[in-house]
């Protein structure tokens, strides 16, 4: 069923691990804890990505951006 305010337009999860219907269901739930702070400042993700990054320090990466965050 597609949302009525689509702040995230697809999920994607990495399909050769285990559980991948939990990793799913996961990516979900955290993007509906953050959508009220993305509605109120207007923004839109078009893909939200499973990712499982070698280096211990890496949180996420904006791949239009081309930038990574990391825990200091």
């Amino acid at each position: 069923m597609a949302e009525l305010d689509a702040l995230i337009n697809q999920y994607s999860h990495l399909k050769d691990l285990p559980r991948e219907k939990d990793a799913l269901h996961a990516l979900r739930k955290i993007s509906s804890l953050v959508k009220p702070i993305m509605r109120a400042r207007s923004w839109k993700v078009g893909t939200l990505t499973e990712f499982y990054p070698d280096q211990q320090n890496l949180l996420g990466t904006f791949s239009l951006l081309n930038q990574a965050l990391h825990k200091s």
